[in-house]
């Protein structure tokens, strides 16, 4: 066990048989799990907001989370396994809100031919997972020569949007 998690850590720096406060290290794992899913959650619900949609249950369930991890000391690991099993369905509910949003923005992804390899000259490489951040990128170096390259799953909707300029 390493626990960082509270201000009662043993000497300022990490509890490592059992937590002063009291929790176990499958408490401790448990949330170190549950902050993990909430920095994904927090992200999406970020790139989301972006595009002016949120979600109330999502933003209801980051709250209750964030007081079970920091601010709570309620150690039943079963509250826990119940709070990591509903990240995942918060997580798959506001990737689900982020893909209506971009398809609200952007419209259906369309599979197009684009030019594949590599050619000279300067060249940016991107995630692709904000579409808004692509489209302002691909207006941004319009005309200019820069290329844009994606390795991800999203390729199809960055394709989409290159085809509009």
């Amino acid at each position: 066990m390493f626990c960082y998690q509270c201000e009662q850590t043993a000497g300022g720096s990490g509890c490592t048989k059992s937590g002063v406060c009291g929790k176990n290290e499958d408490i401790q794992s448990l949330q170190d799990l549950l902050l993990f899913g909430l920095k994904g959650i927090a992200a999406y619900a970020y790139h989301a907001r972006e595009l002016g949609v949120r979600d109330e249950e999502v933003d209801k369930f980051m709250h209750e989370a964030l007081f079970k991890t920091v601010t709570n000391v309620s150690f039943d690991l079963n509250d826990h396994l119940g709070m990591v099993l509903k990240c995942g369905e918060m997580n798959l509910r506001i990737m689900e809100t982020l893909d209506k949003a971009h398809t609200q923005r952007f419209g259906n992804p369309v599979p197009v031919e684009v030019e594949t390899g590599t050619r000279k000259g300067p060249g940016i490489l991107v995630t692709g997972h904000d579409l808004l951040d692509l489209y302002e990128l691909l207006k941004q170096t319009e005309g200019t020569g820069i290329g844009i390259y994606t390795h991800s799953e999203r390729k199809r909707n960055l394709r989409s949007l290159a085809v509009r300029f």
